[in-house]
């Protein structure tokens, strides 16, 4: 794929011990890890991938296999309660617009600004009138408007929307350096 680094093997560990599928350590664009079959586990960063056993793989990719069943089993609604995250009111638009669009299995949200806790827009640029803290808060405030929109068009059950579909995108403009 373009723009995609491709992986390099740095070491075969062999078979694993139940399917006999192959077990490697690999070289990523993020760092080593395990590959089997389509799993992916990372390998922490005090662990030399050169000096990693088939015992350490094993208990890595078992860590993997719980990890991503836990992620499955938690709904975006329970993720965003454990996270103390309150939603805001999916605002309707302002203008000669609609705020979401569905085309098939695809749920579009037009662009969302801003707005504080207390309903206030955020205004202003990154290095000027707010700081990086300040513009990290107005990109999580509008990814929040965001899943708020996303769960209005979707009567309110987030459930609709599949784990590992969801790409969300937020920008704040920032003044020149």
């Amino acid at each position: 794929k373009p723009g995609r680094m491709s992986s390099s093997m740095i070491k075969d560990l062999g078979e694993h011990p139940e399917d006999k599928k192959p077990v490697r350590v690999m070289k990523g664009q993020y760092g080593p890890y395990i590959k089997y079959k389509s799993l992916n586990a990372t390998i922490p960063e005090e662990k030399d991938p050169t000096e990693l056993t088939m015992e350490e793989a094993l208990i890595l990719i078992e860590k993997r296999k719980e990890y991503d069943k836990k992620e499955i089993e938690m709904s975006f609604d329970d993720k965003i309660t454990e996270l103390k995250i309150k939603l805001p009111e999916a605002k309707p638009p302002v203008g000669n617009y609609v705020a979401t669009k569905v085309s098939g299995k695809m749920l579009f949200i037009s662009g969302q600004i801003s707005i504080d806790e207390n309903g206030q827009l955020i205004k202003g640029k990154v290095g000027k009138e707010l700081n990086t803290e300040a513009g990290y808060n107005a990109a999580k405030r509008c990814a929040l408007s965001i899943i708020a929109q996303a769960k209005k068009a979707c009567a309110d059950d987030l459930s609709k929307i599949k784990p590992k579909t969801l790409s969300l995108n937020s920008t704040v403009p920032s003044s020149k350096t």
